[in-house]
């Protein structure tokens, strides 16, 4: 397939959804909150071994910060969207 039939091929695909929606709730939604997880665990596969462990971070809201939490070293992280710098 040469590269001009590649584009054509990628025009007549079903479109995705737009980035962003018509309806948008209102800038004060959600007022507040936080999401939160504690002792969390990843491993690369089902049966391999933990490789982060004791995990546990707090995302609040209307903030670009989150604390998260290492087992002997707390880390402020800044969170940002990765099309959108600045934007989450």
């Amino acid at each position: 397939m040469i590269s001009v039939e590649r584009g054509i091929e990628y025009i007549d695909l079903e479109k995705e959804a737009p980035w962003e929606l018509a309806y948008r709730p209102p800038l004060s939604w959600p007022y507040n909150g936080v999401i939160s997880f504690n002792n969390v665990g990843f491993r690369y596969s089902l049966d391999g071994p933990l490789v982060l462990k004791d995990l546990g971070a707090y995302i609040f809201s209307r903030k670009k910060e989150a604390l998260l939490h290492l087992p002997l070293q707390p880390q402020v992280l800044t969170l940002t969207h990765p099309l959108h710098p600045g934007h989450v």
